[in-house]
């Protein structure tokens, strides 16, 4: 038993320890120097016909990565998390709205997690590509992960920080110390399951 919990202790600080690196060792995307191709911004939430404040805070600083040249077309990723809905599709609107040519702007609006984002977006981001995250601090490195995990590797910068004050900030680091303890071992499923051919037994509604 004490070997379990042992177990169970270390890899609890094995996802603080990311959720930390995330959160204060990321750089801000204002100090990124490395042109890309594409920026994968990762939509923070559902609301009816608008983007909620971390998502559009997100889209703002991935706009602003194109029209520095940083980036050469932006890619959204976000699905209806609250129905009737259509946050992906928003996301893209937002970014032709603030000048981004339409032709430089794809979106997916299926995905309901993190690992989704990634999945799903994979038809969108040719592997030849170079790639950055945009995404808030705490949830950087998790995204990069993510997309690595599906195949299409990512660099990551962060938004400056919308989670607000201490309180919500905190609880925001826990669901994120939650979010990895959850989806390392449910990617890992998915991997083993997709190798051994078992995709089927194993779907992508799982990874939600």
């Amino acid at each position: 038993m004490r070997t379990v919990l042992r177990l169970v202790a270390s890899y609890l600080a094995l996802c603080v320890l990311l959720t930390t690196i995330s959160q204060f060792a990321i750089p801000a995307c204002t100090s990124v120097s490395k042109p890309r191709d594409v920026a994968i911004v990762l939509g923070g939430g559902s609301a009816p016909d608008k983007l909620t404040p971390d998502t559009a805070m997100r889209v703002a600083t991935a706009v602003r990565l194109y029209r520095e040249g940083m980036v050469k077309r932006l890619h959204m990723t976000c699905g209806n998390t609250l129905p009737g809905t259509r946050p992906g599709q928003v996301m893209a609107e937002a970014a032709i709205r603030a000048g981004v040519p339409p032709s430089a702007v794809s979106w997916e609006g299926q995905s309901l997690s993190t690992l989704q984002n990634a999945l799903f977006s994979r038809p969108d981001l040719p592997k030849g590509e170079t790639r950055i995250v945009v995404t808030e601090p705490f949830h950087a490195l998790r995204g990069a992960a993510s997309l690595a995990w599906a195949g299409r590797p990512a660099a990551a910068c962060t938004t400056p920080e919308t989670s607000g004050k201490a309180p919500r900030m905190t609880k925001v680091l826990l669901r994120e110390v939650a979010a990895w303890a959850v989806n390392i071992p449910r990617a890992l499923a998915y991997s083993l399951a997709s190798a051994l051919g078992l995709g089927a037994v194993f779907p992508d509604i799982l990874l939600a």
